[in-house]
């Protein structure tokens, strides 16, 4: 069912020669000289409850736009499904690195058939110092990690970029940044590996978030364009209906 607004009802009432009464839904309103006033005195009258109506109608919309915006913005993060796989992932190759740093397990015991890893001791010349480098890599949802290590020094732990085979060696004896898609933070020799940005992120936006925001900001920037153009200009001028009611000439009719 469709609700209707009904509009006030005018009528110019002749009191006098000269004199007509301005009623406002049967409520006397004003007198004016000659009905011609009285029914400019009506379109201003429903200008100003048009401009009225219009205001009440444009911030009861911006209000409830913005209301809504709030809870969008507070529930806009979902637990992101490709984290916890990742995440045990990363778990078993710091398990694996973890182990043999102990002394429980060498570096060759684990292969990509049975561990989902894989992994090497390399010795590397950097710059006429030659050390020796373990490394231990597996792939997993088409990333490739990197753990690698020098006896008594902080792990590195990085993502290889997608170019580069997800194999021991080259490019992950890499010690320049850029043949890496993600590098981790670790400040710490025996502490836990913090794998940082080489994870994905725990969260992440839901899909329905940006729509939702996008038609929210829309919703509540015409109305604020609304508002004003309101509050500059007003409502447009339209004809207002008035009934002309002569009592003058009922009083002077012949009983």
């Amino acid at each position: 069912m469709r609700l209707q607004r009904r509009d006030r009802a005018y009528r110019a009432i002749r009191v006098e020669a000269q004199r007509w009464e301005l009623r406002v839904g049967g409520a006397p309103h004003s007198s004016h000289d000659g009905f011609r006033h009285a029914e400019r005195a009506a379109a201003a009258i429903d200008r100003r409850s048009r401009k009225r109506r219009a205001l009440v109608r444009h911030t009861l919309i911006l209000a409830a736009a913005s209301l809504v915006l709030t809870p969008v913005m507070l529930f806009r993060e979902v637990a992101n499904p490709d984290y916890a796989p990742a995440r045990e992932f990363a778990d078993h190759l710091e398990t694996a690195y973890l182990a043999i740093n102990a002394g429980e397990a060498e570096i060759a015991d684990f292969s990509l058939s049975s561990d989902g890893i894989q992994g090497g001791l390399f010795e590397v010349d950097r710059g006429g110092v030659v050390a020796d480098y373990s490394v231990l890599i597996g792939e997993h949802e088409g990333d490739c990690y990197v753990l690698r290590w020098r006896q008594g020094r902080v792990p590195f732990v990085a993502r290889l970029l997608p170019r580069h085979p997800c194999a021991p060696g080259d490019p992950a004896l890499s010690f320049d940044p850029a043949g890496f898609e993600a590098l981790g933070n670790n400040t710490n020799v025996d502490g836990p590996l913090d794998w940082g940005r080489v994870l994905p992120q725990e969260v992440q936006t839901a899909t329905w978030v940006i729509p939702a925001v996008i038609a929210l900001l829309y919703i509540v920037l015409q109305q604020i364009i609304s508002l004003s153009l309101v509050l500059i200009r007003g409502v447009p001028a339209r004809r207002v209906d008035v009934e002309r009611i002569d009592e003058s000439a009922q009083d002077q009719a012949p009983h």
